[in-house]
C-alpha cells in the first residue's frame, strides 16, 4: 500500500501522513469490533488462512471462554489445539 502511495505521489509518506493512516485504520478496526460487538448472535472474523481475528461477546458468552484466548490461533478441521477442544466441548 505505502509502495504504491510512494509510486503515486512521487515521494515517500512522510510521518505525519503514515500517523494519519496509521489513525484512519485504528479507526476502521474499532468501529468493525464494535460492530459485532451489537450483534445478538455469534459473530467472528477468521483470516483467510484459519487464523481467528475477532470474535464477539455472544461468543465468549456462549463458549465461556474469554476472547484473549480465541485471538491469533489458527483453526482448521483437523485441530487439535487446547482451544479447538474447548470450542467443540461446549
Amino acid at each position: 500500500m505505502l509502495q504504491g502511495l510512494q509510486e503515486h505521489v512521487g515521494a515517500a509518506p512522510s510521518e505525519e501522513q503514515l500517523d494519519q493512516l496509521s489513525q484512519v485504520i485504528m479507526r476502521s478496526q474499532r468501529s468493525f469490533k464494535e460492530l459485532i460487538d451489537s450483534f445478538d448472535d455469534a459473530a467472528c472474523a477468521v483470516s483467510l488462512d484459519g487464523t481467528l481475528r475477532t470474535v464477539n461477546k455472544r461468543v465468549t458468552e456462549l463458549a465461556g471462554v474469554p476472547t484473549p484466548i480465541w485471538l491469533d490461533t489458527k483453526y482448521s478441521n483437523s485441530s487439535t489445539s487446547q482451544h479447538a477442544k474447548v470450542w467443540t466441548a461446549r
